[in-house]
Protein backbone atom coordinates (compact mmCIF):
# COMPACT_ATOMS: atom_id res chain seq x y z
CA UNK A 1 0.00 0.00 0.00
CA UNK A 2 1.36 3.42 -1.06
CA UNK A 3 2.03 5.90 1.72
CA UNK A 4 0.20 9.38 1.05
CA UNK A 5 2.22 12.49 1.05
CA UNK A 6 1.35 14.99 4.01
CA UNK A 7 1.43 17.86 2.02
CA UNK A 8 -1.45 16.10 -0.59
CA UNK A 9 -3.12 15.35 2.49
CA UNK A 10 -3.31 18.63 3.45
CA UNK A 11 -4.09 19.87 0.37
CA UNK A 12 -7.00 18.00 0.08
CA UNK A 13 -7.58 19.31 3.44
CA UNK A 14 -7.56 22.80 2.70
CA UNK A 15 -9.37 22.66 -0.12
CA UNK A 16 -12.17 20.94 1.38
CA UNK A 17 -12.84 23.77 4.13
CA UNK A 18 -12.63 25.73 1.20
CA UNK A 19 -15.21 24.28 -0.44
CA UNK A 20 -17.26 24.21 2.72
CA UNK A 21 -16.77 27.88 3.37
CA UNK A 22 -18.03 28.76 -0.42
CA UNK A 23 -21.65 26.83 0.44
CA UNK A 24 -21.90 28.41 4.15
CA UNK A 25 -22.38 31.93 5.83
CA UNK A 26 -19.38 33.77 5.07
CA UNK A 27 -20.80 37.36 6.70
CA UNK A 28 -23.82 38.21 8.72
CA UNK A 29 -25.87 41.29 8.39
CA UNK A 30 -28.71 42.74 9.61
CA UNK A 31 -31.35 43.76 6.71
CA UNK A 32 -34.65 44.96 6.65
CA UNK A 33 -34.78 42.97 3.84
CA UNK A 34 -35.16 39.70 5.75
CA UNK A 35 -34.04 37.64 2.31
CA UNK A 36 -30.57 38.72 2.34
CA UNK A 37 -29.81 38.22 6.15
CA UNK A 38 -25.86 36.59 4.51
CA UNK A 39 -23.66 36.69 2.45
CA UNK A 40 -22.21 32.80 1.63
CA UNK A 41 -18.50 31.79 0.66
CA UNK A 42 -19.59 31.65 -3.05
CA UNK A 43 -21.41 35.34 -2.93
CA UNK A 44 -18.73 36.99 -1.52
CA UNK A 45 -16.08 35.20 -4.06
CA UNK A 46 -18.12 36.62 -6.77
CA UNK A 47 -18.49 40.17 -5.29
CA UNK A 48 -15.78 40.58 -3.13
CA UNK A 49 -13.12 42.01 -5.53
CA UNK A 50 -15.28 45.33 -5.46
CA UNK A 51 -14.46 45.84 -1.86
CA UNK A 52 -11.18 46.57 -3.16
CA UNK A 53 -12.02 50.13 -3.99
CA UNK A 54 -13.09 50.75 -0.08
CA UNK A 55 -10.06 49.11 1.13
CA UNK A 56 -11.98 45.86 2.22
CA UNK A 57 -7.94 43.34 0.80
CA UNK A 58 -9.16 40.06 2.38
CA UNK A 59 -10.52 39.29 -0.97
CA UNK A 60 -6.97 38.96 -2.34
CA UNK A 61 -6.11 36.19 -0.54
CA UNK A 62 -7.97 33.61 -2.34
CA UNK A 63 -6.10 34.18 -5.74
CA UNK A 64 -2.80 34.33 -3.32
CA UNK A 65 -4.21 30.67 -1.51
CA UNK A 66 -5.15 29.41 -5.09
CA UNK A 67 -1.18 30.31 -6.22
CA UNK A 68 -0.14 28.32 -2.53
CA UNK A 69 -2.21 25.55 -3.63
CA UNK A 70 -0.46 25.78 -6.86
CA UNK A 71 3.08 25.49 -5.28
CA UNK A 72 2.01 23.43 -3.16
CA UNK A 73 1.69 20.11 -5.32
CA UNK A 74 4.84 21.41 -7.23
CA UNK A 75 6.62 20.79 -4.06
CA UNK A 76 8.08 24.18 -3.67
CA UNK A 77 8.02 24.53 -0.21
CA UNK A 78 9.55 28.26 0.17
CA UNK A 79 6.54 30.06 -2.27
CA UNK A 80 4.08 27.83 -0.88
CA UNK A 81 4.74 29.06 2.72
CA UNK A 82 4.93 32.57 1.55
CA UNK A 83 1.91 32.01 -0.69
CA UNK A 84 0.04 30.75 2.21
CA UNK A 85 1.19 33.30 5.04
CA UNK A 86 0.50 36.41 2.63
CA UNK A 87 -3.04 35.04 2.32
CA UNK A 88 -3.44 34.60 5.89
CA UNK A 89 -2.64 38.21 6.91
CA UNK A 90 -5.30 39.54 3.74
CA UNK A 91 -7.69 37.57 5.44
CA UNK A 92 -7.27 39.08 8.65
CA UNK A 93 -8.36 42.30 6.59
CA UNK A 94 -12.22 41.08 7.30
CA UNK A 95 -12.16 41.41 10.87
CA UNK A 96 -12.03 45.31 10.11
CA UNK A 97 -15.34 44.91 9.16
CA UNK A 98 -16.25 44.93 12.85
CA UNK A 99 -14.72 48.97 12.85
CA UNK A 100 -16.17 50.47 9.56
CA UNK A 101 -19.59 49.06 10.27
CA UNK A 102 -20.55 49.11 13.44
CA UNK A 103 -23.57 47.57 14.52
CA UNK A 104 -25.68 50.10 15.54
CA UNK A 105 -29.30 50.33 15.44
CA UNK A 106 -29.74 53.20 13.05
CA UNK A 107 -28.85 51.40 9.71
CA UNK A 108 -31.16 49.14 7.50
CA UNK A 109 -27.93 47.12 6.77
CA UNK A 110 -25.45 46.64 9.22
CA UNK A 111 -22.78 44.00 9.42
CA UNK A 112 -24.02 41.64 12.62
CA UNK A 113 -20.94 39.26 12.47
CA UNK A 114 -18.84 36.26 10.49
CA UNK A 115 -20.05 33.32 9.97
CA UNK A 116 -18.99 29.92 10.21
CA UNK A 117 -17.62 29.90 6.22
CA UNK A 118 -15.07 32.71 7.18
CA UNK A 119 -13.76 30.13 9.96
CA UNK A 120 -13.59 27.40 7.48
CA UNK A 121 -12.01 29.94 4.77
CA UNK A 122 -9.43 30.39 7.32
CA UNK A 123 -8.75 27.15 8.32
CA UNK A 124 -8.46 26.66 4.54
CA UNK A 125 -5.92 28.92 4.53
CA UNK A 126 -4.30 27.83 7.38
CA UNK A 127 -4.36 23.89 6.38
CA UNK A 128 -2.30 25.01 3.21
CA UNK A 129 0.53 26.99 4.92
CA UNK A 130 0.85 23.31 7.31
CA UNK A 131 0.80 21.62 4.08
CA UNK A 132 3.92 24.00 2.47
CA UNK A 133 5.76 23.75 5.88
CA UNK A 134 5.78 20.08 5.98
CA UNK A 135 7.66 19.64 3.31
CA UNK A 136 11.51 19.41 3.34
CA UNK A 137 13.32 21.73 3.57
CA UNK A 138 15.41 20.31 0.50
CA UNK A 139 11.82 19.52 -1.77
CA UNK A 140 11.91 22.26 -4.53
CA UNK A 141 10.19 20.87 -6.84
CA UNK A 142 11.76 16.95 -6.85
CA UNK A 143 9.57 14.11 -8.15
CA UNK A 144 7.50 12.15 -5.56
Amino acid sequence: MRRVKYHIAMLFVSVSFYLVACVTTGLRFHSTNPREPHWTGAQLLLIGWMGIAFGQLAWCANPIAFLSWAFLILKLRQPAFGMGIAAMVLSLNTLTLYFWYPSGDTADFRFEGLGPGFYAWFISILAACVGAYALPRSSQGKQC
